[in-house]
């Protein structure tokens, strides 16, 4: 099983090489394991240059393999 520190920095890792805007922000917000440890669930905070109020995303990794498996608008 990877750690939560591996699963939060893959996580940062899958968002900053899918994202299409510039991002002058990720903060670590939540973390949880989940569904019986078999993945992460990360949420980041984030600003832009052109909004300058947080946005949040949830990531799931997988637990085993790190693996990249969905991001997820979170809305607040």
């Amino acid at each position: 099983m990877i750690s939560v520190k591996e699963a939060a920095k893959k996580a940062r890792e899958y968002f900053i090489a899918l994202s299409e805007e510039k991002l002058t922000h990720i903060s670590l917000e939540e973390i949880e394991l989940a569904s019986s440890e078999k993945y992460w669930r990360i949420t980041l905070g984030y600003t832009t240059n052109d909004v300058f109020t947080t946005r949040y995303k949830i990531f799931k990794i997988d637990a085993t393999s790190g693996e990249f498996l969905s991001m997820k608008i979170r809305t607040v």
